[in-house]
């Protein structure tokens, strides 16, 4: 059997969003950007800690799951196989203007992979300490017919990067327990400089 982390594989895609009042005046052009510090994890309670240093976030990695960095973004896979998370960092001046219930609902929506266009919910305010926003759907994967509950996660530190994880779990109940403990990694999520170490 093709396993879950398979059906979902892949980073969470980058999309350009186009902003409109945003003339040519110098007058007009943003602040500089307040230099980005180092944010130290929370408590991680037997967890271990991941950095990306090349993205610039670190989080609490739980026991059994594996973690992979792909250059800006991370994969991780839940010890039992049944829950995907991918996460990437944005610092881009769009991804910072842009609302966050508009980022998040875009991104799901442009989730490749699944039989039909993914349909995001009403966005829901995701408890962590930077600006948090999640929307959910469900969607049927391609080529093998499993259902899955498609998460996404955007958190948004002012002014200096925003940050989005994509939960992919299987839909069935066997998969409850890892999309708990996947939303419990995802609020472990702090950003720091790229570069920056442990």
């Amino acid at each position: 059997m093709t396993r879950p982390a398979a059906l979902v594989a892949g980073l969470a895609a980058a999309f350009a969003v186009a902003l409109g009042g945003c003339g040519s005046d110098s007058a007009s052009d943003p602040a500089p950007r307040p230099a980005e510090t180092f944010d130290e994890l929370p408590p991680l309670a037997g967890w271990k800690p991941h950095v990306n240093s090349s993205a610039g976030f670190a989080f609490g990695l739980p026991p059994g799951w594996e973690a992979r960095n792909r250059g800006t973004a991370t994969g991780v896979t839940s010890l039992d196989q049944l829950a995907v998370v991918t996460i990437s960092a944005d610092r881009t001046r769009e991804a910072l203007e842009l609302p966050l219930e508009e980022f998040a609902s875009r991104t799901l929506a442009a989730r490749p992979g699944y039989e039909r266009a993914l349909s995001p919910n009403e966005p829901q305010g995701f408890e962590h300490p930077y600006a948090g926003v999640a929307v959910e759907a469900e969607g049927v994967a391609k080529g093998t017919g499993v259902a899955q509950r498609v998460e996404v996660v955007v958190l948004r530190r002012s002014k200096l990067v925003t940050l989005t994880a994509v939960i992919a779990v299987n839909a069935s109940p066997a998969g409850a327990p890892s999309a708990v403990i996947a939303e419990r990694m995802v609020a472990t999520l702090r950003s720091r400089p790229i570069g920056g170490g442990v």
